[in-house]
């Protein structure tokens, strides 16, 4: 799924993405919902697979309707290939051309994250996401911003599972 994204600068390639979006969406919480079915019904060890990729998939879906694309892009990417999959590459192409679409320009997020990991502790980073995550303000595209920081920290030191252990670790 490395195919390059289709231009979107006229009316009718936006509209085909929100058409993309009404259609795919649903067949997706579908699949969400029959992972969660297998899930119920497995040995307790694939149950926590089929949970977890109906988690991740819920993820997406969730950023998706925040309009979120440039967090629900992170995410597909770093899907396992086989969940990657149920999402269909036009749904893929369509989150990764509205991410395109709404990437902060001028920023090297390479550059600011490489900062960030020689000067913050996973810990410290833990410590800032615990308190950017419920930060909400008057105004959605701050708040938006902020789920995108929050979610950016958390896929570069370890994912929500490394976030989860960070704060029991540190009480919060």
């Amino acid at each position: 799924m490395t195919s390059q994204p289709p231009d979107h600068t006229d009316r009718a390639s936006a509209y085909d993405d929100v058409t993309v979006l009404h259609e795919d969406l649903p067949v997706v919480r579908g699949k969400i919902a029959d992972l969660r079915a297998k899930a119920g019904n497995a040995h307790p060890d694939m149950a926590k697979v089929y949970r977890k990729d109906a988690d991740d998939l819920q993820a997406i879906v969730d950023l998706c309707g925040a309009r979120d694309f440039v967090t629900a892009a992170r995410r597909t990417d770093a899907l396992d290939t086989a969940v990657r999959d149920i999402l269909g590459q036009r749904l893929y192409d369509t989150i990764h051309a509205q991410a395109a679409i709404q990437e902060p320009a001028g920023i090297d997020e390479q550059d600011l994250f490489d900062a960030l990991k020689d000067n913050l502790s996973p810990q410290a980073v833990a410590a800032v996401v615990a308190y950017l995550q419920p930060a909400r303000t008057s105004n959605p595209e701050v708040d938006r911003q902020l789920r995108w920081l929050a979610d950016r920290l958390i896929d570069l030191f370890g994912g929500p599972d490394a976030l989860d252990r960070l704060t029991d670790e540190l009480g919060l």
